[in-house]
């Protein structure tokens, strides 16, 4: 199966890359089976195949409509690259041609033929012959024709055009690797958000049992005397606290699930994606301390940025073209044609030359094509300096991210502790008459919000890592030095 990062490397492009179509499609194939196979078995009753986040990643990778948006791009780039290097090449054209013609044509008086009389009769002078009358009958004509044209000198024009297509090529195929790495954090975030949304509902289910039960004990306890009607009306409240709860957990897993499919590519109808709960992403580890000195490799590592980088380039060198069309271009030219008239031996025609060509005035075009490019380079510029700025955001925000998830996962574990031990000593006590109901329901509310409060800050966990090496540009080092593993 393909590794993320050999899908990264691999090749899409004709003019400078290795064509990938045939190979994408079958992976592509090969990635849908386990979509498919879960698809079947949920229709025929049976348990789907829990997907990997592996799996999920190289569907999306294989599928998502935005991967097609950016492998189109990349091979109109390539396109445009082939129609500039077309440039270096000599055009030439054949052409053949059949007509029925008239030969009549119109001659100056002082062109025709005369008799002069003035030896004769001075009177007389010079007597012209008059125009033949028009023959109308038409002539069969056939010709045939190749020619050849090729630019021997334009001074940069061409050298510019193919350096511009090289460079938004290579800006093209930095930004389909930027898109890769948008929906594989986008996958990730949403695989998480799915395990987080579906433990949270097994919290609130596990907090309704509790109510549930707290309600039969109040009601016990009432109908015993040792409890008040108030103790069982709060309890009643509580459950319906607790219902509420629910139905809000079960909706947005609802939504997370939508979520994936939509990062996958795939349709929102249909069964749920059967997820394995297993897969977990590297731990940074020594980017977190090292991080503020990654910052400057993060620059350099981003796609976005070689993608602006490269953009910068393309127009350096469109500049370059527009400045070369105030220098002449050096044409060579060659023709030969064949004509010949019906019952007539052919006549054979040829050129071979020259030509110059130097535009000296156009009103102005010229020096606003270079004026609006060189304005265009200024634009590109300001535009790289903000992505560094976004990326140095990006890179400390996520390390605040994680250093904040990581410290409230070791605090809620402290307090879902403490909580499940009060909840414990609440239960007991109201039992023993020692607690009130009121006590009983604060300390169920604080259990279950520090339960919920764990899972959120598990989850958060997972979701500020993708986030760290996405921001790092390293989104091939999400399950360590082997890109291909998951690990439990």
């Amino acid at each position: 199966m393909l590794t993320f990062r050999e899908f990264c490397t691999a090749g899409d492009s004709s003019n400078a890359l290795s064509v990938g179509g045939t190979k994408r499609f079958a992976v592509a194939c090969l990635l849908l089976v386990p979509f498919l196979l879960a698809t079947a078995a949920a229709a025929a009753g049976e348990k789907p195949t829990a997907l990997r986040l592996e799996q999920l990643i190289e569907m999306a990778l294989a599928e998502n409509p935005q991967m097609g948006v950016a492998r189109g791009a990349l091979k109109a780039a390539d396109a445009r690259l082939g129609q500039q290097q077309a440039g270096y090449y000599p055009k030439i054209a054949v052409e053949g041609r059949i007509e029925q013609v008239t030969l009549n044509a119109a001659t100056p008086r002082e062109s025709r033929s005369y008799l002069d009389f003035s030896s004769i009769d001075p009177s007389l002078g010079r007597v012209y012959v008059a125009n033949p009358d028009e023959d109308m009958t038409g002539y069969t004509r056939t010709s045939a024709a190749v020619s050849a044209e090729y630019m021997l000198v334009d001074f940069g024009r061409r050298n510019g055009g193919v350096r511009s297509a090289e460079e938004r090529l290579g800006a093209a195929r930095a930004a389909l690797s930027g898109t890769e790495n948008e929906t594989v954090l986008n996958v990730v975030s949403a695989y998480f958000n799915i395990l987080k949304a579906e433990e949270l509902v097994g919290v609130e289910r596990e907090s309704r049992s509790r109510k549930r039960e707290a309600v039969k004990l109040a009601r016990t306890l009432h109908e015993a005397g040792r409890g008040t009607v108030g103790d069982v009306a709060r309890a009643e409240a509580d459950l319906g606290q607790a219902e509420v709860e629910l139905t809000r957990a079960e909706n947005e897993l609802q939504l997370s699930r939508l979520a994936l499919r939509r990062a996958v590519g795939v349709a929102p109808g249909g069964p749920p994606l059967e997820l394995s709960r297993k897969s977990r992403l590297a731990d940074p580890g020594r980017l977190v301390s090292e991080l503020d000195a990654l910052v400057e490799r993060a620059i350099g590592r981003r796609p976005e940025v070689e993608a602006q980088q490269r953009t910068i380039a393309a127009t350096q060198a469109a500049v370059q073209k527009e400045r070369a069309e105030y220098r002449p271009s050096v044409n060579l030219f060659a023709n030969y044609s064949v004509q010949r008239y019906e019952d007539q031996d052919a006549a054979a025609n040829y050129g071979l030359g020259v030509q110059v060509r130097w535009s000296l005035f156009d009103g102005g075009l010229r020096s606003n094509r270079v004026g609006e490019t060189r304005a265009q380079l200024i634009q590109e510029q300001e535009r790289l300096r903000d992505l560094q700025l976004g990326v140095a955001t990006d890179v400390r925000d996520a390390q605040q991210r994680y250093r904040e998830a990581s410290e409230r996962l070791r605090l809620t574990g402290k307090v879902l502790t403490a909580s499940e031990l009060d909840l414990k000593l609440a239960r007991k006590g109201y039992k023993e008459g020692i607690r009130t109901f009121y006590d009983l329901s604060v300390a169920e509310s604080n259990y279950r919000n520090a339960m919920a409060q764990r899972v959120v800050a598990q989850y958060d966990l997972q979701g500020a890592i993708a986030r760290l090496y996405w921001s790092l540009g390293s989104m091939d080092s999400l399950y360590g030095e082997d890109a291909g593993s998951v690990a439990p």
